[in-house]
């Protein structure tokens, strides 16, 4: 949570006066803005865009990661060896050659 300071504050260790921006978690914000010595900030366009992609980077990863453990419980179903150290490409090849048969 980002926090700009309205009265000479000590966060995290180190005075700050009004007008500073300080990037604090969450409960120490909320303390802050409930005792009067700071208020929220706006998030900026390229704040919110970067955890957006961040966001989808997470729930890309965690598809590819969950494909990945399909495929290699189904190349362990079907007798391939060595489908914990294969990538989901290669799987997808060597579980289509083994239903091809």
């Amino acid at each position: 949570m980002k926090v700009k300071i309205t009265a000479v504050t000590k966060v995290n260790g180190s005075w700050k006066g009004p007008g500073a921006e300080v990037e604090v978690g969450e409960k120490l914000g909320a303390e802050l803005i409930a005792k009067g010595l700071g208020v929220e900030t706006e998030k900026t366009a390229a704040e919110k865009e970067a955890e957006e992609q961040a966001a989808a980077a997470a729930k890309a990863a965690a598809k590819a990661e969950k494909e990945l453990k399909a495929l290699r419980k189904k190349a362990t179903e079907l007798g391939i060896e060595g489908a914990d150290e294969k990538g989901a490409e290669t799987l997808k090849a060597e579980i289509a050659a083994v239903e091809q048969k």
